[in-house]
């Protein structure tokens, strides 16, 4: 491993313990540069700020699941694809929880949309064609997807990853089911 990625991994894992202690606003970038034993210049040279910190370790984390998603077409594999990621979540609530309270510019919040764009934006094409797959087709659904799986996350007794797969998939079968139905009604 090479040392800019060692020295990433090293502030990411000073980050991810004290966060078991307290919540990412009260956590400062002095503190964890004293936690791992190193400057705020060092730290700064490989980060802008914790928010950054925070969304490469998701980036880290989850850079084999993104790109299984960018190549599926396929909508049960897309639903798996999703279905991983939110075991990964569920298996790390206790950071991601604490990461997703902070809102506005950089936060984790933010970076999911980012990140989860153009996975969207493929699906749609996919599945509707290109006349579909514009910015606000994108960002309604995608800003759906990511407020609901940060709600479930946020929840003090989140139900299990099939669960949230189980409802959201049933949810979206019966309403596209259903509203198909009524305009086919309407015709």
């Amino acid at each position: 491993m090479d040392s800019v990625h060692s020295t990433r991994n090293i502030m990411a894992a000073a980050l991810k313990e004290m966060m078991q202690e307290k919540p990412l606003e009260k956590i400062s970038v002095s503190d964890i540069c004293r936690n791992c034993g190193m400057n705020r210049k060092s730290f700064y040279y490989y980060f802008r700020d914790k928010y950054d910190l925070v969304n490469w370790i998701f980036d880290r984390d989850i850079n084999d699941m993104l790109s299984k998603s960018y190549e599926a077409e396929s909508v049960n594999t897309q639903i798996e694809n999703l279905r991983e990621f939110c075991v990964y979540l569920y298996e790390n609530r206790a950071f991601y929880s604490k990461a997703l309270r902070v809102r506005g510019q950089n936060s984790l919040s933010e970076h999911l949309r980012e990140v989860g764009r153009p996975i969207i934006r493929q699906r749609i094409y996919h599945v509707a064609g290109e006349d579909y797959a514009d910015d606000f087709a994108v960002d309604v659904i995608g800003d759906a997807c990511i407020l609901a799986i940060e709600k479930w996350l946020l929840q003090e007794d989140p139900m299990t990853p099939d669960e949230l797969i189980g409802r959201l998939t049933g949810i979206i079968r019966l309403s596209t089911g259903t509203l198909y139905r009524e305009m086919e009604l309407d015709k």
